[in-house]
């Protein structure tokens, strides 16, 4: 029989990782909620808002129902706690991938290979 290790005797430590999580996800949205209050129109915020959302959506408040799930010993918190992990999943795939794309030796790397592929003309870009 599978147990969930959601429901397991160690579930302590899960939700305690979970907790934790919770803390440190809700740094960085107060953080990148206060370097939005400054200034929500230039282009300069827009990686901070594409931020402070993702992380919101797709880790505190996902985050904040398992937990409470957890807490009330509702057996939905199984299927919370799964859902959970996959958003934070795709949160840190995205997260990633956006800082990767927007590295310099990156986006050069890429041309590079385009031009040599001749999908890109060598004197557009």
């Amino acid at each position: 029989m599978t147990v969930s290790c959601i429901t397991s005797p160690e579930a302590s430590a899960v939700t305690s990782a979970y907790d934790f999580s919770l803390a440190i996800t809700t740094v960085c949205v107060v953080g990148l909620a206060l370097l939005l209050h400054r200034n929500l129109n230039s282009a300069y915020f827009r990686p901070d808002m594409l931020h402070f959302i993702a992380t919101l959506f797709l880790e505190e408040i996902p985050l904040v129902t398992c937990i409470l799930l957890k807490y009330s010993n509702s057996k939905s918190a199984i299927l919370a706690a799964d859902l959970t992990n996959w958003l934070v999943c795709i949160h840190s795939l995205l997260h990633s991938s956006y800082f990767v794309y927007n590295h310099q030796d990156y986006r050069e790397g890429v041309k590079t290979l385009f031009k040599k592929w001749k999908l890109v003309r060598s004197g557009s870009g």
